[in-house]
């Protein structure tokens, strides 16, 4: 009985997750058993009618496996805990498939569409998020979630309003450039697959007026970011402020933001689960100086709780917030019922409780990497912090804090990997400084508005922000200049990925009982992904592609042999831009970290790749070709020529005029501003592209 008082202390907890021990973590398995239902129901959705027969017969089976002589038996129970689990893993299953948007059975009748978010610009158009109703009879049955495009002029579309169009849904289609964001992947990965695009007079806008809470919530976002341009005079200071205060990071130049993730220090300028952390020790300090004891924990209900969410909700709700928030409930109830809660069933718990709310929150970067820090903290921390005793309290704190940045790395690391082929080096010099400077900020920042009415000490505090943010600024900047402070991985596959997952556990598991067994098992999986390693980069080295990109700017496209790759551009200085920026965002994903330029001469290009293989017809590109002119196809041997290439500067009304053109000489014509870019291997055409 003694053991399990002894496991309330989270100094001990993982001593304890081993064994019959793991009944004392129930979340764990719930959360990993739904998880491993969502993944299944994003991958092939489960019908209505076999979900709740697949749960009826599992719940019998229980039932029956409960009633019968033999269930206090070792083998009853493992058949109890084996269809429990099942159950837990379809009803994951049928909690994702029931968020998903399906096709339409009907092509006709309205749609309803209710803004769900602020828009952004995509283009010329707008894009929306929104809840899609369909009509049915007399009645509206909820779709899903849908991505809406609105061409506008005049009317402002606000959160929650409401759209009304006879328009047709279409699939999500994105043609991105090998290496750049794909936006189909992203929102099938987040649940939606259908999207609108509707111009201004296609629809039917009905304003909502926003509740009273949002109207809060937006007028408190507006003061906050009024009394930081107010009293922090510096305009290169103010964006870090109010994202550091409030998450709102659209005034952070693009600079500010790659000096932060190149230093592995970007936790830092988005509103995260240290910063609400912060706040709650903040909250929980004040409420005990002012309150005896048991009043304490009755003021935490009604006092810091909703503070919490207040702040969480003026901040975008974003998914460490909400996970630090449900996490510090939890712990606040427990406190006030005098119940001690497992740090790490708890972080289990939260993710539960989130996921039943947005099952494709899951798939979100932030959600992973903010759940895999916290976890990794709760683990590692205090064996890491053990290593090492320090007296000094000076030294004790510093320790402390590098343990925290370490062991915080342990499981995000694999993830920051595989998502962008990139390790920042500094992190932990960086770290040193940052999470206790941004701290202090955002106290100040609390503080500031707190006496923001009066004015000469709001004047001072706001200097003094200024003047720690204008050094904090300086030591990344320098930081972000040093020529390792990051360096470029091979692009690491899901079975290495999930391998140094399992070398980790199996370094924990031969950390705690050292022996030669255990040892061997850790040579073992080292050696598993050492392998894996290589095959990885062999198998980058072997790649030989020739890309030829979508570029409005001009011309462009890639040759690659490996992880080197000549980048071909038209010579304007707006492709050159284009060019350098696509580098710097695709080349890490691509696993390229040797470029060459090469300019393209101005003017009308023909540009012609021969193949010398049979297999593999030729293709000439055609580029800059005038408005003016029309299109010719005598420039082209039908006996040789196989597929015409309009790059991204034909515009979309002379593509028609194209397929005219060459329709009877039977070539197959490629517009990449349809079709997306042109991906094939470069093996057959390895001559020296000749221009027209």
């Amino acid at each position: 009985m003694h053991k399990y008082l002894l496991v309330s202390n989270p100094d001990s907890e993982i001593g304890c997750m081993n064994g019959n021990h793991l009944e004392l973590y129930p979340f764990i398995r719930i959360t990993v058993g739904f998880i491993l239902g969502i993944q299944l129901g994003g991958t092939l959705p489960l019908p209505v009618a076999i979900s709740v027969g697949c749960v009826a017969i599992l719940a019998t089976c229980l039932v029956v496996l409960e009633m019968s002589v033999t269930a206090k038996t070792i083998h009853a129970q493992l058949w109890r805990s084996l269809m429990v689990q099942l159950l837990v893993v379809v009803i994951g299953w049928t909690h994702s498939s029931t968020h998903q948007t399906n096709t339409f059975e009907t092509n006709s009748g309205a749609h309803c569409l209710i803004v769900t978010e602020s828009g952004k610009q995509s283009g010329t158009s707008i894009r929306f998020l929104a809840h899609h109703f369909v009509r049915s009879n007399h009645s509206y049955r909820k779709k899903g979630q849908v991505v809406v495009y609105v061409r506008l002029n005049n009317i402002k579309i606000n959160k929650g309003d409401l759209l009304i169009t006879l328009n047709q849904p279409k699939r999500i289609e994105s043609h991105p450039n090998p290496g750049s964001f794909n936006f189909q992947a992203f929102a099938k990965r987040s649940g939606m697959t259908d999207q609108f695009r509707i111009s201004e007079k296609e629809f039917v806008h009905l304003p909502c007026s926003p509740s009273r809470m949002d109207q809060l919530l937006a007028a408190a976002h507006r003061w906050v970011r009024t009394v930081i341009k107010k009293y922090i005079s510096d305009p290169h200071n103010q964006p870090l402020a109010e994202a550091m205060l409030i998450g709102y990071r659209e005034d952070l130049s693009r600079e500010q933001l790659n000096a932060y993730t190149q230093t592995g220090i970007v936790h830092i300028i988005a509103i995260s689960g240290m910063h609400l952390a912060l706040i709650f020790m903040i909250l929980e300090r004040v409420v005990r100086i002012f309150s005896r004891r048991k009043a304490s924990f009755l003021l935490s209900l009604v006092l810091i709780i909703p503070l919490l969410w207040l702040f969480a909700l003026l901040t975008g709700s974003s998914s460490s917030v909400l996970r630090s928030v449900v996490m510090f409930t939890v712990i606040s109830i427990g406190n006030a019922f005098n119940r001690k809660s497992l740090s790490i069933n708890v972080l289990f718990g939260s993710a539960f409780l989130l996921l039943l709310y947005h099952p494709f929150i899951w798939n979100d970067l932030g959600f992973q990497l903010s759940y895999a820090a916290v976890l990794s903290i709760l683990i590692f921390q205090k064996l890491l912090e053990n290593t090492l005793v320090v007296d000094h309290p000076l030294g004790k704190m510093i320790w402390s804090l590098t343990a925290v940045t370490l062991s915080a790395q342990v499981l995000t690391t694999p993830i920051i990997l595989y998502q962008f082929n990139r390790f920042p080096t500094l992190f932990l010099f960086a770290n040193l400084i940052a999470v206790p400077a941004s701290s202090f900020i955002l106290v100040l920042e609390i503080i500031l508005c707190a006496v923001s009415w009066i004015t000469p000490i709001a004047s001072l505090t706001g200097k003094l922000v200024s003047h720690i943010i204008t050094l904090f600024n300086s030591y990344v900047e320098t930081l972000s200049t040093i020529s390792f402070v990051s360096i470029q991985t091979v692009p690491a596959s899901i079975a290495t990925i999930s391998v140094m997952y399992l070398l980790i556990a199996v370094l924990l598991y031969a950390f705690k009982k050292p022996s030669f067994h255990r040892v061997k098992i850790v040579l073992f999986v080292g050696l598993l992904l050492g392998g894996l390693r290589v095959y990885d980069h062999v198998r980058m080295m072997n790649k030989r592609d020739l890309f030829l990109l979508h570029c409005k700017e001009g011309t462009a496209f890639v040759h690659r042999h490996g992880n080197q790759a000549t980048l071909t551009i038209s010579s304007r200085t707006e492709a050159i831009q284009w060019g350098s920026s696509y580098i710097q965002s695709a080349g890490p994903g691509l696993g390229i970290d040797h470029w060459k330029f090469q300019l393209l001469p101005p003017g009308t290009l023909c540009i012609r790749f021969e193949s010398i293989s049979l297999n593999q017809p030729d293709l000439a590109m055609i580029s800059n070709w005038p408005a003016t002119l029309q299109p010719s196809s005598g420039l082209f041997d039908s006996s040789r020529e196989r597929i015409i290439v309009l790059d991204g500067t034909i515009p979309m009304w002379k593509i028609s005029q194209w397929k005219s053109a060459l329709q009877p000489l039977d070539l197959r014509l490629h517009s990449t501003a349809q079709k997306g870019p042109l991906m094939m291997d470069c093996l057959p055409f390895h001559k020296t592209p000749s221009k027209n």
